[in-house]
């Protein structure tokens, strides 16, 4: 078996069938559907099993709910392909999208990314194609897709192909109990044993954007802690790597915007300052971030309203 397509499924009934057939359509006897049912409540577990009588490619996997992180790490067990990707389940593919990606991996390569097109709540098409078609046989060409990892553009595990053995070597899993950048945890940890890569820009993905989506869910303190968890990551993974200071300066530009961004939505949601100041001050990253200089002038801006503790400021400023 060359690949595994695997799929968390939880109360998916109104689009399941629809999405799925895009891939089921497309399988061919070197590739694998798997349906990881994530204690759905509505018929979803239904339709997994109706599309299972289509091939023999297809499987369904029935578990308690333990999340969307559980259901890949449960699907990453099962798989029997020689390489692993994931589609979430209100998403669908190209109609060329398993021919694609058997032709990627055809030659040994431990990472593989590819284009998407992202459909908004309002039907608004974005294309995502991060780069432009090569393959880097080793290291030296990596540090565009370290800056896009670092910088949170390249989080999702959905728009890459991932080598099972160094998954299964390395112990790689989707952290649990983590309700905020899981995805970008797996890659960054993913990523610090990639030795060779292909990138394509060619778009065989499409990503819907839930309505109800981490942008307007609430903020809490444990919000906080998830943010410190990535963060934490993050560094380990440029410390490993030896990467160089442009990449830190990256990062922190980037943990900059997030965790001030948070601040303004806790104030918003009625955090006092200080509670707000308590919460994030005890994280190591915390006086880093502060104390380092920023070029732009939003950053700058950010990181004087955050040493004022003026977070409601920054909910206005930045519009959160």
């Amino acid at each position: 078996m060359k690949l595994s397509v695997i799929v968390p499924v939880y109360n998916a009934e109104s689009f399941l069938q629809k999405n799925m057939m895009t891939i089921v359509e497309q399988l061919t006897p070197e590739t694998e559907l798997i349906l990881v049912n994530d204690g759905s409540k509505d018929k979803s577990a239904d339709i997994c099993e109706q599309l299972c009588q289509i091939s023999n490619n297809i499987r369904v996997i029935h578990k308690e709910n333990g999340g969307v992180s559980s259901a890949r790490n449960k699907g990453i067990i099962h798989a029997q392909g020689e390489y692993i990707t994931f589609v979430d389940s209100d998403d669908y593919v190209a109609n060329d999208y398993i021919r694609t990606v058997l032709s990627l991996i055809k030659e040994p390569i431990d990472i593989v990314f590819f284009g998407a097109t992202i459909v908004g709540e309002d039907k608004q098409i974005n294309l995502r194609p991060y780069f432009e078609d090569k393959q880097l046989p080793d290291r030296k060409g990596l540090d565009d897709i370290y800056t896009l990892l670092f910088t949170c553009r390249l989080n999702e595990p959905w728009d890459k192909i991932y080598k099972k053995s160094i998954i299964e070597t390395f112990n790689i899993s989707f952290p649990l109990g983590v309700n905020l950048g899981e995805d970008l945890i797996f890659s960054l940890q993913y990523i610090t044993y990639v030795r060779s890569a292909k990138m394509i820009g060619k778009m065989i993905y499409c990503h819907t954007i839930n309505p109800i989506g981490l942008g307007q869910s609430k903020v809490t303190m444990n919000t906080v802690r998830y943010h410190d968890l990535t963060f934490s990551k993050m560094l380990t993974v440029l410390k490993m790597l030896h990467l160089s200071e442009p990449h830190y300066q990256e990062s922190y530009e980037t943990m900059l915007q997030i965790i001030t961004n948070c601040c303004g939505k806790l104030s918003k949601q009625g955090y006092t300052n200080k509670k707000i100041y308590e919460c994030v001050k005890k994280y190591g990253w915390y006086s880093e971030m502060m104390n380092r200089q920023y070029t732009s002038k939003k950053s700058k801006l950010r990181k004087r309203l955050m040493s004022w503790r003026m977070y409601r400021c920054i909910s206005f400023t930045f519009n959160h």
